[in-house]
């Protein structure tokens, strides 16, 4: 019989109700809000802005998600008179990697060539603002001891400064509004971070691995933790947790030997 069910849905014949299994109907039509998710998979290899991944996307509807392929590192830029021929990101003075988006008019970090000690980042380049800094933009950058970045960066992703061993200290600006995931995974040398009251939610496993890290204030603006977020930080003595917290990821403190 007919039901409104199967009006809304817009199945072709009004006599039929969807019999969905596994989101999917006999009549070939897919329930894009109740389904198993079937991928595609495509292999991506590795280039100088990103690690090698493997890219999983639902073929019923938009969802997909990357699985990065374990010790795999980007390639190295090839730079020719201060520009990448890969790329097209342009080098500084300082060795800092600049890529420019034709759509936004603005500049993203993706990298830095010969890194050594304090690193600032431009707030312009060539008179455009300088807004984000790219997934892994500075992973595995031994040498690099002090980081500064401008209120102009808005987005720091994944990664950014993973396993950046020399790492001391770091300011988040106050333009940041998430920390992703990562983005200072085994960072053994940080020994201190500001978390500021513009950061809402901090990633999964984002200071896991810090070893050197011995206390960290989250600010009232943060209302989630991620899974393992502060794993293995086994010199944390003390972290002060907002009442604004509404949600503490699996094992965000586990191997937090020096708490108390």
């Amino acid at each position: 019989p007919f039901s409104i069910f199967s009006f809304i849905t817009g199945c072709s014949s009004a006599k039929h109700i969807h019999d969905y299994i596994n989101g999917v109907c006999s009549c070939g039509k897919i329930d894009v809000f109740n389904h198993e998710h079937a991928y595609n998979i495509k292999k991506v290899e590795a280039t100088c802005i990103n690690r090698e991944y493997t890219k999983y996307k639902c073929v019923f509807c938009d969802y997909e998600y990357k699985v990065f392929t374990t010790e795999s590192e980007k390639l190295k830029h090839n730079l020719i008179n201060d520009v990448c021929e890969y790329c097209n990101s342009t080098r500084d003075s300082n060795g800092i990697l600049y890529r420019f988006d034709d759509l936004s008019k603005e500049y993203c970090v993706v990298g830095v060539d010969n890194p050594i000690g304090e690193v600032e980042i431009l707030s312009k380049y060539n008179d455009f603002a300088v807004t984000s800094i790219s997934d892994y933009a500075f992973y595995h950058c031994e040498g690099i001891k002090n980081i500064i970045i401008p209120n102009s960066v808005v987005s720091i992703g994944c990664g950014a400064f993973c396993d950046c061993k020399d790492l001391i200290n770091i300011t988040i600006p106050n333009s940041i509004t998430k920390i992703e995931p990562v983005t200072f995974l085994f960072c053994f040398s940080l020994t201190s971070i500001t978390i500021p009251e513009s950061v809402t939610s901090i990633g999964e496993g984002t200071f896991a691995g810090c070893s050197s890290l011995t206390s960290i204030t989250i600010p009232e603006s943060v209302t989630s933790i991620g899974n393992y977020a502060f794993e293995a930080c086994t010199s944390l003595t003390s972290i002060t947790i907002p009442k604004s917290l509404t949600s503490i990821g699996e094992g965000a403190f586990s191997g937090c030997s020096s708490l108390s």
